[in-house]
């Protein structure tokens, strides 16, 4: 997958693993990751997976919420299908679930929103956009997938 940052037109690669009951692992420019669709801050945490895995399969107006914690830390998180659309990668159109992240720590004061487009296509998000109270804010889209 090739990507490009909307802010500052800083472009990225990586390579998408197999998902395993919605925990994905990826590389980004050869790091390694593991997150979960919708929830990447999941990955290393303990939290229900049970109410997540009940957002599949997608439809809009779904939505779950779970508590998810970490060494002491604490957070409420929030997933919700809030609509249908298209995106343009380089190979043509495909068509995505607008989803919104919302979380917000309980230990201490952050919070933040990620509004991630889905293709069921792909299997993969082509967009991600983030802000949060901390100031930090960015805005991801994927220019093209290949096998």
């Amino acid at each position: 997958m090739a990507w490009e940052n909307e802010s500052n037109g800083e472009s990225g690669r990586g390579v998408i693993g197999s998902p395993d009951d919605f925990e994905v692992n990826w590389t980004w420019e050869r790091d390694e990751r593991s997150g979960y669709i919708f929830c990447s801050y999941c990955g290393n945490t303990h939290f229900d997976e049970d109410a997540y895995a009940k957002l599949w399969p997608l439809e809009v107006g779904k939505e779950v919420s779970f508590w998810r914690n970490r060494s002491g830390n604490k957070w409420k998180d929030r997933i919700e299908v809030v609509g249908t659309d298209t995106f343009e990668l380089e190979r043509g159109e495909v068509d995505v679930y607008v989803v919104r992240w919302t979380s917000k720590a309980y230990s201490h004061s952050w919070q933040g929103e990620t509004v991630t487009l889905y293709s069921p296509e792909i299997g993969w998000s082509v967009r991600f956009e983030h802000e949060d109270n901390k100031g930090e804010s960015w805005a991801w889209r994927a220019v093209s997938f290949s096998e």
